[in-house]
């Protein structure tokens, strides 16, 4: 659960770095 969690906070993440 805890993996998926952060997986999908660093996907947020990365998708704002790129805007």
């Amino acid at each position: 659960m805890f993996m998926s969690l952060s997986f999908c906070v660093s996907s947020f993440l990365v998708g704002l770095w790129q805007l």
